[in-house]
């Protein structure tokens, strides 16, 4: 029989045990014999044949009384099929992306009809090489009684599988699972787990509403809620319009700078949602930061741009099998509507006046902290802006290293590599001239200098608050800050 409990729960080491045991692949001793033990049992057992659900057709259960109920038929879920192995152990299997080959990464799923005792779920299919699954990561987990997200699990490890094979047409030439016990202990209970915690379509709509109804009860703000398209599936995609009450100088109002920020392009980094909702309620909470940087700036926000992705539980593609996010080049508005009237309307922003910076809100898999891409300003792009100072895109990410603990400025790069020369920040730097385009990347781990697992959401949202933080700084009057900064890099 197959025996889950490597480590029994009073004997698992802390995080920062394992922090201060990591070698130069940042994965513990521990850990790693971990990964040994497992894989040697994964791969030495019977392969289990016994499939419990099929999210494509019914599949009648032998022993329903003994047996986990699974479902991923809700919004954002994906569980293709669920096999038993033993009574407390099960392989599940994830659907790849619509349309795409070799995209599994984000799960999504409900299991109820627990009998109690500790439950072994080994995912087998994913196709990433490396995992922050083997530096501390854990499944998201949500109890309907409970009514609240947490990052749960112990004896966690990712490694190879090498009964599996990758689906036909697959980059990748090999499979890896991911394989966690934790402790159920109600039956009638409605257990969540996922891969990051969720933030679907209809979440975004019902909190866009709210911010709506807010907005008519304030004096200080301009909240705007508008249909940017619809996509290809017929759902909204939202571009939200933010700018301070300025009754007596309408003048003024037109001279002022944009600031655009866009998130959720790839469906599974549901913790850029978060981000963005921190961002939201940060410029919408009457703080005298907020209310200074919409002197400043008008505020352009895309919180979702691949609303069906998001919707059919994608990882990384929308219904069509396209990385968004590799479409800004040359998008077409029938197949790609979200990237083709995000750019045009950006565009047209900068024949109004200036963008002065633009974000797009991702989240990361296998690197740790928060940290930005930018541009470098290489001799190749026929750039429409000059820089104001020497490493120009490196002040504000400088900036946010120094304001916030969990930023990592080492972990920026400023280069531009050819299969990235089709992403919203270098289409929006290169060829609509906005000086200032960043990809924000939040790891989905957390921050390595606090070994303490998974960023909560709260701390996602945090981290929006600080984004703006940095820029309020960045355009001080007293730019004392940004000097040091400009010293620093020269």
């Amino acid at each position: 029989m197959f025996t889950s409990m490597y480590f029994p729960k009073q004997s698992m080491p802390r995080m920062s045990e394992m922090c201060d045991e990591r070698s130069g692949d940042g994965i513990s001793a521990l850990q790693k014999e971990l990964i040994r033990i497992k894989s040697e049992q994964f791969h030495s057992r019977p392969p289990a044949e016994k499939c419990v659900y099929n999210a494509n057709e019914p599949v009648s259960v032998l022993d329903p009384a003994n047996t986990l109920l699974f479902s991923s038929e809700f919004e954002s879920g994906n569980l293709s099929k669920a096999f038993l192995v033993t009574e407390f152990e099960y392989d599940l299997e994830l659907a790849s992306d619509a349309n795409a080959r070799g995209s599994t990464q984000w799960f999504n799923y409900s299991v109820t009809n627990a009998s109690p005792g500790t439950y072994t779920f080994n995912l087998v299919n994913f196709v990433k090489s490396s995992s922050l699954y083997n530096k501390g990561l854990r499944p998201c987990f949500y109890s309907r009684k409970l009514k609240k997200w947490t990052a749960v699990g112990r004896n966690i490890c990712y490694f190879k599988n090498r009964l599996g094979k990758p689906p036909t047409g697959s980059t990748s030439r090999e499979l890896y699972a991911m394989s966690f016990d934790i402790d159920l202990t109600d039956s009638k209970d409605v257990y969540y787990f996922a891969y990051c915690y969720p933030f679907t379509y209809t979440d975004l709509q019902i909190y866009l509403r709210s911010l709506e109804e807010a907005s008519k009860r304030q004096n200080f703000y301009k909240f705007k809620r508008e249909v940017l398209c619809t996509t290809v599936q017929g759902r909204r995609c939202d571009i939200i319009k933010i700018s301070k009450r300025n009754k007596k100088n309408k003048s003024n109002e037109k001279a002022k700078k944009y600031l655009v920020i866009s998130g959720r392009v790839h469906p599974g980094e549901t913790n850029a949602s978060w981000v963005v909702k921190g961002i939201l309620d940060f410029l919408t909470s009457n703080k005298a930061w907020s209310i200074d940087l919409l002197e400043h700036y008008r505020v352009i926000l895309i919180p979702m741009l691949n609303p069906d992705g998001v919707a059919i539980g994608s990882y990384r593609c929308d219904n069509n099998g396209y990385d968004l996010n590799r479409c800004w080049k040359q998008p077409n508005e029938t197949l790609h509507p979200t990237i083709y009237h995000a750019k045009n309307y950006i565009r047209r922003l900068v024949s109004k006046g200036e963008v002065a910076l633009f974000f797009d809100i991702h989240g990361h898999s296998r690197k740790q902290n928060v940290f930005m891409y930018g541009n470098s300003n290489a001799r190749r792009y026929r750039l429409k802006t000059s820089p104001k100072y020497p490493y120009y895109e490196k002040i504000l990410p400088l900036m946010m290293s120094k304001l916030c603990s969990e930023f990592s400025f080492e972990e920026c790069t400023f280069h531009i590599t050819k299969k990235k020369e089709g992403t919203a920040r270098v289409v929006n730097w290169s060829e609509l001239g906005v000086a200032l385009s960043y990809t924000v990347e939040a790891s989905f781990l957390g921050a390595s200098s606090l070994c303490d697992g998974n960023y909560a959401i709260g701390q996602y949202q945090e981290l929006g608050m600080m984004l703006l933080r940095a820029v309020h700084e960045y355009i001080n009057p007293n730019q004392a800050f940004v000097q040091s900064i400009v010293a620093e890099l020269t």
